[in-house]
């Protein structure tokens, strides 16, 4: 048991380092911060491998035909990513709208202009892959009435720094724990709802196959998409050997075969998981194998059945 004084100075201590990294790091250029997280990555990577073992593992499982020394390649090379992601975090919301656009560049907006329906919305489901933040702050930098369902964190001074500076040009965030009649408004709002969505979801998520094996996972995309009757479009935002993060969007349609052997959010979850699955596999540095991705285990009768299921389904 962690004793109170331990907990509340470890708050502190991750409050100071919020602060310290936006007063360094914000006014710095996008390659300047970049080439002092490729060397903290790789401090990080060799001295301080925080879920290093679980990265390993991860890569393992969804690359079983790797060997030892390509994904030691890919774990260093994710290292350095996410210490770019994070390095880049406040500048994402801070720096002038001139600089954002020159350093976050979208490749197919036309398919958001399509999708924003009066009195629909849309939604944009994303997985922790690439910068999810930039992703979001490019809506609100356009003017989109962009809102996000985004975990709380822990310590609530940490908490509150990270939700006032994602907050810092209108975004709306929405707590996981939010209402589906709360969410449902802000669409029919022409609001624009981003949902990463590829966290374990326990015993409430349904089971998708994902790199082969059975994961949960939050339906909460495919059925706002199926239940408000609104556009469902896959994002992502990665960075490019140029320095520049790239935006790219994929119309999901939300149009369910009537043979199916699933339920439609079943289907459709299934099939945007297999979209991000393919883009992964092309850019699996910039993945976050840190989390525990199949954490929770399937009864095995359902794992048979769900593993039938998805057979032959492939975007």
């Amino acid at each position: 048991m962690i004793s109170r004084n331990k907990v509340e100075w470890k708050y502190r201590v991750e409050r100071c380092f919020l602060l310290l990294a936006d007063k360094i790091f914000t006014p710095m250029s996008l390659e300047a911060r970049h080439c002092i997280a490729t060397v903290i990555g790789a401090i990080f990577y060799y001295f301080i491998p925080i879920r290093k073992k679980q990265v390993m593992e991860n890569l393992k499982i969804a690359f079983p035909e790797s060997n030892p020394e390509w994904r030691r390649k890919v774990a260093f090379r994710n290292y350095i990513y996410f210490a770019k992601i994070f390095f880049d975090f406040f500048s994402v919301y801070k720096i002038s709208s001139d600089r954002f656009s020159k350093s976050v560049v979208c490749l197919n907006s036309e398919i958001i202009e399509k999708a924003v329906q009066p009195g629909k919305g849309a939604i944009i489901v994303t997985f922790h892959f690439g910068n999810w933040e930039a992703l979001g702050e490019w809506f609100v930098r356009k003017g989109y009435n962009f809102g996000a369902i985004a975990r709380k964190l822990k310590n609530p001074a940490a908490e509150k720094i990270v939700s006032e500076t994602r907050g810092r040009h209108g975004m709306c965030l929405f707590s996981m724990k939010e209402s589906s009649a709360t969410i449902l408004k802000f669409l029919r709002g022409n609001g624009i709802l981003g949902d990463v969505a590829d966290q374990d979801a326990g015993r409430r998520g349904i089971f998708i196959k994902y790199f082969n094996r059975l994961s949960s996972t939050f339906r909460g995309p495919a059925v706002f998409a199926l239940r408000q009757k609104c556009p469902l479009v896959a994002g992502t935002c990665l960075l490019k050997k140029n320095g520049k993060y790239m935006i790219h969007f994929k119309d999901i349609s939300t149009s369910v075969p009537k043979d199916i052997m699933k339920t439609p959010a079943e289907y459709l979850t299934q099939y945007y998981t297999n979209y991000f699955e393919k883009k992964i596999r092309e850019y699996p540095e910039q993945y976050f194998w840190f989390h525990r991705l199949w954490k929770t285990k399937p009864p095995e009768e359902y794992k048979r059945e769900v593993m039938r299921k998805s057979d032959g389904e492939e975007i």
